[in-house]
């Protein structure tokens, strides 16, 4: 079940869990093939992000990163989610 459902630009982020990524933010433009997840640690156990807050175009959020609880900022794109 969908959770933490938070609209930053034009997309609408959320946290989810499936058996391939686990519980990872995920994001669509409202559309399947523009439904995407953002799996910031990939091949690791999940990163269980909560704490979404919107700005502007981007979603910062909390997220488990190499070891602790880290704060996390996404633009909706792999290479923008640090």
């Amino acid at each position: 079940h969908p959770a933490e459902l938070t609209v930053a630009g034009d997309k609408l982020f959320f946290v989810a869990t499936d058996d391939a990524s686990g519980t990872e933010l995920r994001y669509t433009d409202g559309t399947l093939a523009g439904t995407r997840v953002l799996d910031i640690r990939p091949g690791v156990a999940s990163s269980h992000p909560r704490d979404l807050t919107p700005l502007g175009e981007l979603i910062y959020f909390t997220a488990f990163g190499s070891s602790a609880r880290d704060l996390w900022v996404s633009d909706g794109t792999p290479a923008g989610t640090y």
